[in-house]
């Protein structure tokens, strides 16, 4: 573990130094747009927009000591705007069949001077320990050079899903159907089966004993 919070301190100060020239940090620049979540388990989309300034992003200042909102959460704890270690870090690759559901988060944002960037990422909210946003190496330009790279986020991103909808525990896959329900109708053709070979069994038996005793009665009248 601890060598994988080095690892992921190292990348993140380098993803810092290169995204800042994709989003200028300068005194009055803002972000604002969308961001939306669907997966397993939801009844429809988690929408969430707002505008924030960039400067409070990169420190953690949120709005102005309120309570920041669900847009600025998800940006300040998704590996977005470099990591605070107090929040999230930056981790080697897990195995993704170990991290449970994955849900797709999709950002529309857009700058002060009217730039505009799609980005993608994959988020595992129920992982082990913590919530993890994987960027999703599509190619194209994210910001700075974070494709591929893995994000521990802080439990609030997994609270704030909660209320949003997201179920408590991860949602069951759907599994194969009951025995009872694929086998029932076999059960009942066998059923129907052995009557009609009883049914068979008694008529040939009867056969057989009217032909006997029809036999009996003709000797009988030939002995006469």
């Amino acid at each position: 573990m601890r060598r994988a919070i080095g690892v992921g301190a190292i990348v993140a100060v380098l993803v810092g130094m290169f995204a800042l020239p994709a989003w200028a940090k300068g005194e009055g620049q803002t972000v604002s747009g969308s961001v939306t979540i669907t997966g397993p388990g939801l009844s429809g989309p988690i929408d969430f927009d707002g505008k924030t300034p960039v400067l409070d992003l990169y420190g953690g200042g949120g709005s102005g000591g309120a309570a920041p909102s669900g847009f600025v959460t998800l940006l300040e704890n998704s590996g977005l705007y470099g990591a605070d270690p107090d929040a999230g870090w930056y981790v080697l690759a897990p195995d993704p069949k170990s991290l449970g559901p994955e849900y797709s988060v999709v950002y529309v944002l857009k700058s002060a001077d009217g730039a505009i960037q799609r980005l993608t990422q994959t988020l595992y909210p129920y992982a082990p320990g913590r919530p993890i946003f994987h960027w999703r190496p599509e190619g194209g330009s994210h910001i700075g050079t974070n494709d591929g790279l893995w994000f521990s986020a802080p439990t609030a991103i997994l609270q704030l899903l909660i209320a949003q909808g997201l179920p408590a525990s991860p949602p069951r896959a759907a599994g194969p159907a009951p025995a009872s329900e694929t086998t029932s109708q076999p059960v009942v053709n066998v059923g129907i089966s052995r009557v009609w070979i009883a049914l068979g069994m008694i008529g040939a038996l009867t056969l057989l004993l009217v032909g006997g005793a029809a036999a009996g009665r003709r000797r009988s009248v030939r002995a006469i």
